[in-house]
């Protein structure tokens, strides 16, 4: 899906200036151009596996980009998955990894994305975010279905050990830390 190009303002190193800004979904010529942002925008650093598998590899994933020349200048990360409300189940695409090139931010690059999305048939689920995420949400028509509560299994496997029929568990993950 592409959506037209249009005039952006943004504010950039104290200029003020008009972009022509393209939402549409990814393609893996973006690969070069998301890695870029990642590397600016995103606070943990990713290996190129991990980019492929997210990017390339993941059956379920799917993504939006900003591009504005050959700079991707914002991504909106979803994957695929089944809800259940009530007796029915929902095809539903979860949100996650949401993110602007700083240069860009308050510029309303992420809030074209996520409108780009939203636009798709599947229906948009977001759980949790930041409280600038959480915020926005409702302002663009987004509701409040349910409260959801998070668990967490331990990664080492521990939680499982009582639950093993011989009361062992490897407490080290295949191809984890020793």
């Amino acid at each position: 899906m592409s959506c037209p190009t249009e005039e952006l303002a943004v504010m950039s190193a104290g200029s003020r200036g008009r972009v022509a800004l393209q939402i549409e979904r990814f393609r893996p010529e973006h690969m070069p151009a998301v890695r870029q942002l990642a590397d600016a925008a995103y606070r943990r650093p990713r290996e190129n596996a991990f980019q492929r598998w997210a990017f390339l590899e993941g059956p379920t994933h799917r993504a939006w980009v900003a591009m504005q020349d050959d700079s991707c200048v914002g991504l909106l990360r979803a994957f695929a998955r089944t809800y259940r409300f009530g007796d029915d189940r929902v095809g539903c695409l979860e949100t996650f990894d949401w993110y602007v090139d700083p240069v860009h931010r308050r510029s309303a690059v992420g809030v074209r994305i996520l409108r780009a999305a939203m636009e798709e048939s599947e229906p948009l689920v977001n759980v949790g975010g930041s409280p600038d995420t959480l915020a926005l949400l409702p302002a663009l028509g987004w509701r409040t279905l349910d409260r959801a509560t998070s668990f967490a299994l331990p990664l080492d496997g521990s939680a499982l050990r009582p639950r093993c029929a011989d009361g062992s568990a490897d407490s080290r993950v295949s191809g984890g830390p020793p």
